[in-house]
């Protein structure tokens, strides 16, 4: 498995001809000149007649719509990001990617800044961050650009506490709301904030529309993926308020998106989720229910299923999802775990780390 990180600068034409037959892990990080994702690095990777290349296209949640009020657009940008993928699907090329039904994405803060302000490193930054000559370099930068990884957002109101480990009490408030009870310049109270919880603040940042998440959500060939850490109700892991896909990803497309908004088929949406990924990620013996194949199962209420995680209180379990099996095993029995821990690493075949 091979994985590379385009840069925006960087020509795709020359690694596409060195990679044939191989599956292409694509961490899109291609955006316009005022930091918009605008679906040109599909465009450019997937050119007819290059390498023979299966693409998965990493974590298709973009910022779009919502991130430039200030344009008429004469369609959504969920299709915008949508459409080459089609295009290349239709040449024949097998590319998928995957997406989490929500309107918020989640990164530690200091991925939101220019990318020369984190050059060598947190200490360096949290240095450099003092300097009044530097907020106004970022300041500037962003008037021009956007946030990095998210463009244009209409105000810091946007941009809200998930897991501060040195300022816990301040988890779930906005970055607007901090500079105004300091009553200091936004981007004062952004680099303040992150000096003082060290550089390891985590936030999320709506930076989407609904219409968009509908959208990316029921096009067929994007997958499922919650992008997001293993978490649980209690012990060090709950901390925070962290985005609620952690909880609700699954749930909430099987629940909201094909019983509530009949986004999707609930026959797609749970091939989304099995077969369609475990053929993206090249598991030859699991995803469907085969003989011979590894016995990975979820029993679940269509009607009941739901998630209940939010973003003011993110630490709760789905809802509606009786029986877990692992390989095998049953590790979750009445919606509760039984203490089984069969999972282990999984391995694409031939060897491919």
């Amino acid at each position: 498995m091979v994985i590379v990180e385009f840069e925006p600068q960087q020509s795709r034409a020359g690694i596409e001809r060195e990679m044939a037959r191989v599956l292409l892990l694509v961490v899109d990080e291609q955006r316009d000149e005022e930091g918009a994702a605008d679906g040109a690095l599909l465009e450019d990777v997937l050119e007819p007649g290059e390498a023979t290349v299966s693409a998965h296209v990493l974590d298709e949640e973009e910022a779009t719509s919502a991130e430039r009020p200030e344009r008429e657009l004469e369609e959504p940008l969920g299709q915008v990001r949508v459409r080459p993928g089609e295009a290349a699907r239709g040449r024949g090329l097998p590319i998928d990617c995957d997406a989490y039904p929500y309107d918020t994405a989640t990164n530690p803060l200091r991925n939101l800044f220019p990318r020369w302000v984190i050059e060598g490193g947190i200490p360096a930054m949290l240095e450099r961050l003092d300097h009044a000559e530097v907020r106004t370099r970022i300041r500037s930068d962003i008037a021009r650009h956007g946030l990095n990884n998210f463009g244009r957002i209409p105000s810091w109101d946007v941009v809200r506490i998930a897991v501060a480990p040195h300022l816990p009490e301040e988890a779930g408030r906005t970055l607007g709301e901090i500079a105004r009870r300091r009553s200091v310049d936004p981007l004062d109270a952004v680099c303040d904030f992150l000096v003082a919880d060290r550089g390891e603040t985590r936030v999320l940042i709506t930076s989407m529309s609904e219409k968009d998440v509908h959208e990316i959500t029921r096009a067929p060939w994007v997958l499922v993926g919650s992008d997001a850490n293993a978490l649980a109700t209690s012990g060090v892991t709950s901390r925070g308020k962290p985005h609620p896909r952690s909880y609700g990803t699954h749930a909430r497309l099987l629940g909201a998106c094909v019983r509530d908004l009949g986004l999707l088929t609930l026959t797609a949406a749970i091939h989304k989720t099995t077969g369609a990924a475990a053929a993206a990620l090249g598991l030859g013996d699991r995803g469907v229910l085969r003989e011979g194949y590894w016995a990975d199962l979820a029993v679940f209420d269509p009607g009941r299923v739901a998630d209940r995680a939010t973003y003011d209180d993110p630490h709760q379990y789905a809802v509606g999802v009786s029986t877990v099996v692992v390989n095998g095993e049953v590790v979750v029995d009445g919606g509760d775990h039984t203490g089984a821990l069969s999972g282990h690493v999984l391995r694409r075949p031939g060897g491919i780390p």
